[in-house]
This record gives structure tokens, C-alpha cells and sequence, in this order.
């Protein structure tokens, strides 16, 4: 999900280079979309009896294809139609933002207000938090998923708003300072549904109805708040069975909204699309304020509007939202130069949506996508104010910061990749001095400086090489692990002069980092000191652990 924002002089040229690509082969390749583009090739590999895509493509307007591939439930057998229903998953923050933007315009709230005027239960921590910076995944909030997991907290089990809500009130600390770090933040858009319930006196469920499906005719769409659900023609979301076993039907009965929960199909979704470019409902500015970013507290660029974000695919703006949860994946796009719009919404946690509403326009266009190097901005402020030195100084280890941050630089080939816990990210070379990950369209840059040190944005900062680490002795880490705030273990084990921590249901292999820091794959890196650990990843940081038994 990237969030690219394209101001001042760069903004001007990309606006001709634009106009270059419409009138060069977007023209020619508009019109002969008319007749059967051959969208359903970015499809065929989907067979009736796997779970499968709905999709759909809109220009000026009018839907031009649309059409669905694959198995809506795998049970009966019933296929996906063009409008069958998906749940939307992380599409759904899109919704959020625009109901948080109706209520500023009733001047029921602002921006500015402090997200405690609407949640005074959120303690001292939470005080220099925003509304802007929920919408913008700049608060800083620690992650309620990561925390249901570490308390026990299934998929399968019913886990409501309130108690989302309570994990964070018990909470001691923040990943960082509001407004001096991007971090997708699933934790800062529930909060918001809840704003939106106390501003409003309506569930974010029931505000939405009134507010946005039924003005927009979106009469199939709905927000999800409680289960089980009853929705006649509605997708079952699967994954892959573990040990090669055949898809699996995913039970998830969690019930917070405002990050997901929106139930939707292709044309009612094209309905909305079309109004981000309308404003019908709402009104032009405040649709056009989604698309708004805001510069990070050190001044490097914003990667996020309000629920869209805001980046750039072959050298057009392209105003987007994925989303992957509980066996669906999706994306929706819109790009305003061209006015076509894609929708791609599967029921499988594999089924690639993004890469497939790209094709979809690809294909419209007539042509296969260029290198994505082009569509990546150049370094940010912090990045290019530095002193730099040249990449050939580079080695390859384990960084650390003054702040607790940690990263891994690799070989990769006769390139380099970025292991950002638990991301591995290709680099590209952008300049003699400096590397870039696209990082899914949020950039981060890496520039090699004087005395053997790496600088990076999002948060600027510059870090240093720390010696590899092997403990003598593994012992002293296995044990039992309680987190201090709220609910919440993590249980340390060694097998075969291995160690390994586990958490809920799922086990992680532990390696050493560097002087008693491990990274324990998707979960992030866990630091030890005496009689406890900390654990820090993309979407937690600090969450600290005390021990309280050892074998």
C-alpha cells in the first residue's frame, strides 16, 4: 500500500509526463478498449472448483467488464458471479476516513482534536494523539491484533470492539511520538469507528448505512459487527491448508470495524469509485481530501491520505487500497487522469488482487507495465540533506540505532536487500550513494555515510554496524514470558540446541541478531536483559515481557 504524495516542481513534471502518456498510447489504447479487451487472461488461471476473484473495470463512468472466476464456496460448489460479496477487508478504511471527514464538515469534530476528547478511557499515553494522525497511520499506537494474540485470543473466537478498545486502554506506552513515523496502524482505525459511534450517536455499522451505501445506491453493502453473518450471496474466505493440504474455509469471528468488516460487491464499489471522482455524496473537497498526505514531524513526505492511499503506477496517480483478512484479498483503484477504475475482490488469501487490478489496467491500456523504478519518488529531505558516501563502503550485518531500531543488511546476489523485521525487501539502486525499497509503494531510502554507517528514513536516522552475536549458553532465555500491560505470554523453549518462542498457536524459530537480541521471523526481534524481554516489530514496539518461570 503505497502513499506517495507529488508536490511543488516534481508534481508539474510528473503532470506532463502524464499528459505525454495519455496522448502518446492511453488515447489509442482507450478507444480500442471498446471493443472485448482481453481482460479475462489476467484470470484464467483460476478453475471453477478453487476459490477465485470477482472483478471489474470502469471508464467515465460506466462499467465496461466485469465478470467472476472460481468457487464462492468450495462446499456447494456455487460460483463467484460478478456480484457476489466479498468481505473487503483493509478496503474498508476508505469508508472510515470519509465518514471521519462528514462528521468535520457538521462540524461534529476536527482533525485537531485530541482522539482523548472522544476516548477519555485512553490513558496519559495517548495525550498527544490526534485524529489526523489515526487517519494518516501516524499515531504511533501499538497493534490490538498482535495483543489478542499473545493473550490467547483465536480467530475463531468472538473478540468484539470493546474489547480491542480495553487492550489499548491498558497499554502503558506508544511505538513512538505522534506524527515522527509511518506505521500501518489497523489499531488507529478502530479507534476511529468508535470516534465516529460517540460524534455521531450512530454505530459506525449504522452511520455508514444512512450516510454512504444508501445516498451512493450501494444497496448490497453493508458493515459486518457481529457473527454469525447471514448475507445471501456472500464469498466464503479460504487459505492453504497446512502440509499441502487443500484450501481451507477460515472461521473468523472477530467483530471490530473501522480497519475491515465492509461487506461489498464489484458494481457497489464502482458506485463509490465513482463518487471519489464526483463527490455526489460529500461534496468535491472532501473527496479530494482523502487523497491528502501529511509531512512526517522531521519533514520527510507522508505516504498516506485519509483511508487511500496516494501513489503512482506507469507515471499516473493512482488512488488505491489493498486488503487481506480472514481468506480475502482485495484491491480497489482509481486513476483520475485516465477516469477508469479497477476492482479485484478474492476469496483466497493468496489471490494476488493487487497485481491483478494492475493487469487490469495494463491490458486496458494495451501494453505490458514498464520497470516500476519510475514510479518511485526521489529521496526525501532527511536523505538528501546528508553527507554521503558511496555504496561500494556498504556491509553487509545486523544496524542498530539510538532508538531501538534494528534492521538487517544482506547480499543479494550482486545487489543488497533489507530485512526490516519481519519484511526482506529488495534494494534498487537509485544513485552512486543511494538505495531504495519500493517497500510496497512506501518508500524507504538507504544512503551509506561517513565511518561505516547506514542512514534511512521513516524515522531519519542514522545507524551503526553491531557485531554478530551467538550466545554461549541457551538456557538462561527459556522460560515463561508475561506481558506487563494487559493479557498476554510468550513462551521461550529450546529443541535440538535451538530456541524457539510461541505465542497463541503459532511457534517461531529465534536467531541471533546481535548482543541479546533475536529475531523470531514474522513476530519481529525479541531483546533480553535480566528477568525479562522485549518485543519489537513493524507494528509493536516495546511491548515488555517479565519472566516468571524458568525450567
Amino acid at each position: 500500500e503505497i502513499r506517495l504524495s507529488l508536490v511543488g516542481s516534481e508534481m508539474c513534471i510528473r503532470d506532463r509526463l502524464t499528459a505525454v502518456l495519455i496522448s502518446t498510447l492511453g488515447a489509442a489504447s482507450l478507444v480500442r478498449a471498446d471493443g472485448p479487451a482481453p481482460f479475462s487472461k489476467v484470470f484464467e488461471d483460476i478453475s471453477a472448483d478453487q476459490p477465485g476473484c470477482a472483478a471489474g473495470v470502469m471508464r467515465g463512468g460506466k462499467v465496461i467488464w466485469s465478470a467472476g472466476y472460481g468457487a464462492a464456496d468450495l462446499t456447494t460448489g456455487a460460483a463467484i458471479q460478478a456480484d457476489t460479496l466479498f468481505n473487503l477487508a483493509s478496503v474498508s478504511k476508505q469508508f472510515t476516513g470519509f465518514a471521519i471527514l462528514q462528521l468535520q464538515a457538521q462540524g461534529r469534530l476536527s482533525l485537531e482534536d485530541p482522539v482523548r476528547r472522544f476516548l477519555p478511557e485512553l490513558p496519559a499515553y495517548a495525550q498527544g494523539i490526534r485524529i489526523r494522525h489515526l487517519l494518516h497511520h501516524t499515531s504511533g499506537l501499538q497493534d490490538y491484533m498482535l495483543l489478542a494474540e499473545l493473550a490467547g485470543i483465536p480467530l475463531s473466537q468472538r473478540f468484539t470492539q470493546q474489547q480491542a478498545l480495553d487492550l489499548l486502554v491498558r497499554q502503558n506506552s506508544l511505538m513512538f511520538p505522534p506524527g515522527s513515523e509511518f506505521s500501518y496502524s489497523n489499531s488507529g482505525y478502530v479507534l476511529l469507528s468508535s470516534i465516529v459511534e460517540r460524534a455521531s450517536g450512530l454505530s459506525l455499522k449504522h452511520y455508514s448505512r444512512a450516510n454512504i451505501f444508501l445516498p451512493l445506491g450501494m444497496d448490497h453493502s453493508s458493515i459486518v459487527d457481529q457473527y454469525p453473518v447471514l448475507l445471501p450471496n456472500l464469498a466464503r474466505g479460504y487459505e492453504p491448508g497446512g502440509q499441502g493440504k487443500a484450501q481451507v474455509a477460515v472461521d473468523a469471528r472477530w467483530e471490530q470495524t473501522g480497519d475491515g468488516q465492509v461487506h461489498s460487491n464489484v458494481a457497489d464499489l464502482m458506485r463509490w469509485l465513482r463518487n471519489l471522482s464526483t463527490g455526489r455524496v460529500g461534496g468535491k473537497a472532501l473527496v479530494e481530501n482523502m487523497r491528502l498526505t501529511e509531512p512526517l514531524n522531521d519533514g520527510d513526505p507522508g505516504y498516506y491520505g485519509m483511508g487511500l492511499a496516494n501513489r503512482s503506477y506507469r507515471g499516473l496517480q493512482e488512488l488505491s487500497h489493498s486488503g487481506g483478512w480472514a481468506g480475502f484479498n482485495t484491491d480497489v483503484a482509481w486513476y483520475p487522469k485516465l477516469d477508469v477504475a479497477t476492482v479485484v475482490l478474492c476469496n483466497s488469501d493468496d489471490g494476488r488482487a493487487s497485481e491483478r487490478g494492475r493487469q487490469l489496467l495494463d491490458t486496458l491500456l494495451g501494453s505490458p507495465a514498464p520497470s516500476g523504478e519510475a514510479d518511485i519518488p526521489p529521496p526525501p529531505p532527511s536523505i538528501r540533506a546528508l553527507p554521503k558516501a558511496s555504496l561500494k563502503t556498504l556491509v553487509a550485518g545486523t544496524y542498530l540505532d539510538d532508538g531501538g531500531h534494528q534492521l538487517q543488511l544482506r547480499r543479494s546476489g550482486k545487489g543488497w536487500s533489507l530485512e526490516t523485521f519481519p519484511d526482506v525487501l529488495p534494494l534498487i539502486r537509485q544513485s552512486d550513494e543511494v538505495l531504495v525499497a519500493d517497500n510496497d509503494g512506501t518508500p524507504i531510502y538507504l544512503a551509506a555515510t561517513s565511518g561505516g554507517r547506514i542512514a534511512l528514513n521513516n524515522p531519519a536516522s542514522t545507524y551503526a554496524l553491531a557485531p554478530p552475536w551467538k550466545p554461549d549458553d541457551i538456557r538462561p532465555y527459556v522460560g515463561l514470558y508475561t506481558l506487563e500491560t494487559s493479557p498476554g505470554q510468550l513462551k521461550v523453549h529450546a529443541r535440538q540446541g535451538k530456541l524457539y518462542v510461541r505465542i497463541g498457536l503459532y511457534t517461531y524459530p529465534m536467531q541471533p541478531l546481535t548482543a541479546e537480541r533475536f529475531s523470531a521471523g514474522e513476530l519481529g526481534v525479541l531483546s533480553f536483559a535480566e528477568q525479562g524481554a522485549v518485543l519489537t516489530s513493524s507494528v509493536a514496539r516495546n511491548l515488555r515481557f517479565g519472566k516468571v518461570f524458568a525450567p
